[in-house]
């Protein structure tokens, strides 16, 4: 009964989402309102740690742009958080883990953008404030990238796009060979790896305007990328720095550390998942963008399955596990 109701209502929910994705049009010259997000000294240079760029769509909005978490004080006197778009940061953080087959490493990208907006000509089942993107990019001892994993940081919209040096067993069963399908956007299954001679290729995620989906994930030029686009240069940061953001001489926090919500983003809020969602998924919270991390230092579960039962096994940051979790074999 309990696999029943769940399928019934995962299955609302995806109708949900590609309605949502179906109302949102394209504006007529998508191409003129694209712009690139690159990581600061890095699209002309050798690299190893595989950065990631952003190519934006609908850049012409200010919640489609990359910003940096920043902190101010309201009318009120109450310290507020919020997204400036008008300089953008890239947060990043390494993690280790091991599996019976080896062991590998985790180099963790975050970005973040002022809101899904929740407008008539733009709207968002997942509409609301200080939304992020988590890009994770798996190697193995030797810096070979092996995959990259993409979820926003509400942990939903998870995707997987393997390299295509990944041995064939380490994939989950009926993988599709060419391409996958995630809540109604057709993405690549395979990655192809750089040769050793493009030593300038980067790994470009384009994002849809408005709901912040990746639409694409491929290598390319980054030399090429810089003159065919209008580019704004993404300032790298420690993850830590979201835990001690400037106010005033003084540091907070981008995340709550007390009560219901510890570990949450401050002033973030998805209203529409919380109406339609939250009573059977148990979580009041759902679709909350979150830390990343051990759930028994930010006091959340970054879970990316919406049966609760299942919330454990499927949280991200025990990668290993997590892995497992979607039938992947590492």
């Amino acid at each position: 009964m309990i696999n029943n109701r769940h399928n019934f209502f995962l299955s609302l929910v995806s109708l949900l989402l590609c309605i949502s994705c179906a109302y949102n049009k394209p504006t007529p010259d998508l191409q003129s309102t694209r712009r690139l997000f690159y990581p600061v000294n890095h699209l002309t240079a050798d690299y190893d740690d595989f950065r990631p760029s952003f190519l934006i769509e609908r850049a012409d909005k200010d919640y489609n742009l990359i910003g940096s978490p920043a902190a101010r004080t309201n009318d009120k006197g109450e310290v507020e958080i919020f997204i400036d778009p008008t300089r953008a940061t890239m947060f990043h953080q390494r993690q280790d883990f091991a599996t019976t087959k080896g062991r590998y490493h985790n180099m963790i990208y975050r970005i973040h953008f002022m809101q899904v907006p929740f407008r008539p000509d733009d709207f968002h089942f997942t509409y609301g404030n200080n939304v992020g993107l988590l890009v994770i990019v798996t190697m193995n001892e030797q810096n070979i990238p092996l995959l990259v994993t993409t979820v926003h940081t509400c942990g939903c919209y998870l995707a997987f796009f393997p390299f295509d040096n990944l041995p064939a067993d380490t994939f989950p069963d009926n993988w599709p060979p060419e391409q996958q399908c995630v809540y109604g956007i057709n993405l690549p299954s395979i990655i192809r790896t750089p040769d050793g001679e493009s030593k300038n290729d980067t790994l470009l995620l384009t994002i849809k305007g408005g709901s912040h989906r990746v639409s694409n994930v491929q290598f390319i030029d980054g030399e090429q990328l810089l003159g065919s686009y209008p580019a704004s240069p993404m300032n790298p940061a420690p993850m830590e720095q979201l835990s001690r953001l400037e106010l005033n001489g003084e540091k907070v926090s981008f995340f709550e550390s007390e009560g219901s919500r510890k570990g949450y983003v401050k002033n973030s809020s998805k209203p529409l998942e919380r109406l339609l969602m939250s009573w059977w998924t148990m979580d009041w919270n759902i679709g909350v963008d979150k830390a990343y991390g051990d759930r028994r230092e930010t006091g959340t579960v970054f879970y990316t399955s919406i049966k609760f039962w299942r919330r454990n096994d499927s949280d991200m940051w025990n990668f290993a596990d997590f892995l497992n979790y979607w039938g992947w074999k590492f």
